[in-house]
């Protein structure tokens, strides 16, 4: 957008004739110039979105992880941000209780995309680049396993690193 703005005040300013523009009208030409691309960038990207069937988990909804993977995910991976840890322990929570594979699709290199292969080996999980995700998950959907499989051949225990909460006394 920036870039846009100065070469749209850089080229009425070199116009032959041309009057010169207000900073407020040269804004209100950008938002039109910027619509139609802004709504065609918002369209192929909630298509990926529902193509990937990406899910966005409220806050509320957020359980805390679980001692066993957050000190697996703090010593082991070397994540060291709390909220990336509750993050990874909410995707794997998720990838096991579904029993589908589950990608995290970030652009965060200090804690996620820098520990991917020590996240992968450690609870199976992927950290992706948006750029890479489709590849990566289509290698891990040609192993032919799940990934409660998977852990099984990978002598990991799930079941631990996944943390359920308890069934409510109301409901039993």
């Amino acid at each position: 957008m920036e870039t846009a703005l100065v070469e749209g005040l850089y080229a009425e300013s070199h116009k032959a004739g041309s009057r010169s523009q207000t900073l407020g009208q040269l804004l209100n030409e950008m938002e039109l110039k910027m619509r139609g691309p802004y709504s065609k960038y918002n369209d192929r990207y909630g298509n990926l979105i529902t193509e990937l069937r990406a899910l966005a988990i409220s806050e509320s909804k957020m359980h805390p992880a679980s001692s066993t993977i957050d000190q697996m995910l703090q010593n082991d991976c070397h994540i060291s941000n709390g909220d990336d840890r509750v993050i990874v322990s909410q995707a794997v929570r998720f990838m096991f209780t579904q029993n589908t594979w589950t990608a995290i699709v970030t652009n965060d290199h200090t804690d996620l995309l820098s520990n991917k292969g020590s996240i992968e080996r450690n609870c199976l999980l992927l950290v992706c680049d948006p750029l890479y995700v489709f590849d990566e998950m289509r290698e891990k959907f040609q192993l032919g396993l799940a990934p409660i499989e998977a852990a099984g051949q990978s002598s990991i225990d799930y079941k631990k690193l996944v943390r359920v909460p308890a069934v409510p006394p109301s409901i039993v």
